[in-house]
């Protein structure tokens, strides 16, 4: 069995570092610039894939489905919350972000953040940029975290050397071409997971004991008696309000050849979501009618496929999980390492036009990653845990202040600083005290009322 997963990993990897390396050598970067965001070239269709597949990570496979099989099909408003945010993100975000990052020549949030407030200080880039490479390395973190109980639940390896094995191979490709090559990558890795989720699900439903009963159950675990309106407030704006501030995310925005194309990436993408969310909410429904009880309720797709499939396609439907992880990591660890050399580094050391920035760019690639490895050995938390302090981190942050910077030409540099500060440390101490808050939605909040203070005149008496 084991040989036989081991051949599915072995044809999945072997694809996915040919196109990683063709796009490579088809347009190798020349600067920092390109390496970053690839000379604004993409297509719409490899925008649309890659800045779904970035956002999802392994949660679509393990975390979601985990969750609707532990509280039930409630849980699935979440699902529908990140549908219609991602919807805006693309509707009034992605527009305004593309042309007017490419009228201030910028390729990260805090440099755009600076430019747009005349902050020749630096401040709004070193704030902005370690609050980026914070939590964006613990979202990398939480990536390796789901691969080491991959490898563990497969192949009963140590998850470090197992994660070893993936980051190897999406690193040599991303190292070499940089942002064309993550997203060459993560097109087919899109599309691949969602052929995976896709065949999951309708072959779990086909081999499902009593499957007629569980359909009668739908509509009345979706609108459950036993919650209350603010429970239902809490999943709808605990995840969706994130998507405004999500690094990895919306440099696929900027990366666009033709703003034109935004909308027909806006539609392609939509699509993506909305298939791949509804798969893995059934898949999670569906496990209580294979498994009434499991020990980890993240591994119920894993112990599905086992269940139904024969060993050479269940080894592709793992590799379906790797596609998920690996693709989002991609999008990570490129947001990391750009906001760490645009924001931070040329914040410190301004003689930075003398050196090899291309070289350095790689090796700070390298180095976030082997950080974030450490991390997923040390960090006892659950992937949802995980990447919702990451996810949360991100959306307060930078969430207000880019809405604001984008619809209001009153933005200022104190409002920037301010901004960021409150939504930043929200979501790092309040899980700490009140870890039954929702991080995200106090943190958005305060923040924004913090900009609104100091961009709203006073009035005089």
């Amino acid at each position: 069995m084991i040989n036989s997963i081991l051949i599915s990993f072995g044809i999945y990897f072997i694809t996915l570092f040919l196109i990683g390396m063709f796009s490579s050598f088809k347009k190798r970067p020349q600067s920092d610039q390109d390496f970053f965001l690839g000379g604004r070239s993409l297509g719409p269709i490899a925008t649309a894939i890659a800045a779904q597949a970035s956002e999802m990570s392994i949660w679509l496979f393990l975390a979601l489905p985990g969750t609707i099989y532990l509280n039930g099909l409630f849980e699935s408003w979440l699902a529908v919350s990140l549908v219609i945010f991602m919807f805006l993100n693309w509707q009034i975000i992605a527009p305004r972000l593309r042309n007017q990052t490419e009228a201030l020549s910028c390729i990260t949030l805090p440099s755009f953040l600076a430019k747009k407030t005349n902050d020749t200080s630096k401040t709004i880039n070193l704030i902005g940029g370690l609050f980026s490479l914070f939590f964006l390395t613990i979202y990398i973190t939480a990536g390796l975290t789901g691969l080491g109980y991959l490898f563990k639940e497969v192949f009963n390896l140590n998850f470090a050397i197992g994660s070893a094995i993936a980051l190897i191979i999406v690193l040599t490709y991303t190292v070499i071409g940089g942002f064309l090559a993550a997203a060459a990558g993560n097109l087919f890795q899109g599309l691949f997971l969602l052929s995976t989720l896709i065949i999951a699900t309708i072959c779990a439903y086909w081999f499902a004991p009593n499957m007629h009963l569980g359909l009668q159950e739908l509509s009345s675990n979706l609108f459950s008696k036993n919650k209350r309106f603010i429970d239902f407030l809490i999943i709808f704006f605990s995840w969706g309000i994130g998507y405004f501030g999500q690094p990895q995310i919306l440099l696929n925005f900027m990366g666009i050849k033709d703003p034109k194309n935004l909308n027909y990436a806006k539609w392609i993408g939509t699509a993506w979501q909305i298939t791949a969310l509804s798969a893995a909410i059934l898949i999670g429904f569906m496990g209580k009618f294979y498994f009434p009880i499991v020990e980890n309720h993240e591994m119920i797709f894993v112990l599905i496929v086992r269940q139904i499939f024969p060993t050479i396609l269940t080894g592709f439907m793992f590799c379906g999980i790797m596609a998920a992880t690996l693709a989002s990591m991609n999008g990570q660890i490129m947001a990391a390492t750009s906001s760490f050399i645009e924001d931070i580094f040329k914040s410190i050391f301004l003689n930075y036009k003398n050196l090899n920035l291309l070289m350095l760019s790689r090796i700070t690639m390298i180095i976030i990653t082997l950080i974030a490895l450490g991390l997923s050995q040390i960090i006892n938390l659950s992937i949802l845990e995980i990447v919702k302090f990451a996810w949360s981190g991100l959306g307060a942050t930078f969430g207000p202040i880019i809405l604001f910077s984008l619809f209001s030409n009153k933005i200022n540099r104190n409002s920037v600083i301010l901004g960021m500060l409150m939504g930043g440390v929200i979501t790092i101490l309040l899980p700490i005290f009140y870890p039954e808050k929702s991080a995200l939605i106090y943190g958005f909040i305060l923040s924004s009322l913090v900009i609104s203070k100091n961009i709203i005149p006073k009035r005089i008496p």
